[in-house]
């Protein structure tokens, strides 16, 4: 009985599928500077996202032009280019079936670093996905003392629903865990103050959510935790096979990181959303259908 009650309580506490602990206000914690320097408008997008970073991320975006020159090239265990020698051509190529990355590139070059974007288009609406880049991803601290889940090569992405009819914005999905991602109306969604809907980055796992605050995971033992330093980078529209290196098939480091156009997403996006008490417990009967139509 005791363990129902706690749960009802936490229930009440920790409304809807995203758990939030923040002081900021609704709209979210304004920073009196934004990042990047990306152009007002873009031709053919009605509307694109602000991301917001948090301030002690340990490793930032990148562009993949400058990552090209950090990382070597392999063929299940051998050393096919070495850094400094890889090209887009090479890359591909596919040739290679993975790739190393250089520490020092770890930290990632927010100066440089861009968005990249492509439109799924539907019927009556189309999803303008997003894609940041990271070289790699720092691990989590669990409990304080062990670190867990750091790995080279790290591909997030979060979409905007755009209704054709009247260019208004339906709902936004942020990718988050693989499995843990989920799709939130416009109505509940942040909006920065020059109107644009906000994709809050987490903190080191780069998971993306719809709010600031933190996000609890696991047994509450891998929490994320996004901020508000708000980043409007350049945009790059990618496709199948352009710009070349987006022919790469291969793995994004020597972790199993999967290459853009192969993942399910770069088709169609999920329907389902994973709620808070699946991100908690991993029970998978804990999803549900919020994909806006």
């Amino acid at each position: 009985m005791s363990a129902i009650l706690f749960l009802a309580t936490i229930s009440i506490i920790l409304y809807n599928d995203t758990i939030i602990s923040t002081n900021c206000p609704p709209m979210g914690c304004l920073s009196s500077k934004t990042q990047g320097s990306s152009p007002k408008e873009v031709p053919g997008i009605p509307i694109r996202p602000m991301f917001a970073r948090h301030p002690d991320d340990l490793a930032d975006p990148i562009n993949v032009n400058e990552l090209l020159d950090h990382i070597q090239l392999y063929k299940d265990q051998e050393l096919l280019y070495d850094f400094k020698t890889v090209t887009p051509e090479i890359l591909a190529s596919n040739v290679a079936t993975s790739m190393k990355v250089d520490p020092g590139i770890y930290k990632g070059d927010l100066n440089n670093a861009v968005v990249y974007y492509f439109p799924i288009e539907h019927e009556n609406y189309t999803d303008w996905v997003y894609v940041v880049m990271f070289a790699y991803n720092p691990p989590y601290k669990v409990l304080g003392i062990i670190d867990v889940g750091g790995h080279e090569g790290d591909i997030e992405f979060a979409a905007l629903r755009i209704r054709k009819s009247d260019n208004t914005l339906m709902g936004m999905y942020c990718s988050a865990h693989g499995d843990e991602g989920g799709w939130t109306a416009a109505k509940d969604l942040d909006y920065h103050e020059n109107g644009r809907p906000i994709v809050y980055i987490a903190k080191n796992s780069h998971a993306m959510y719809p709010k600031p605050g933190s996000h609890y995971r696991i047994f509450w033992v891998a929490n994320d935790y996004t901020d508000s330093i708000y980043w409007d980078p350049p945009l790059v529209q990618i496709s199948s096979d352009n710009p070349v290196w987006m022919k790469y098939r291969g793995s994004w480091s020597r972790d199993g990181i999967d290459s853009i156009q192969t993942r399910p997403w770069f088709k169609e996006l999920p329907t389902e959303s994973a709620t808070i008490w699946y991100r908690l417990l991993r029970i998978p009967i804990f999803t549900q259908n919020t994909d806006p139509q």
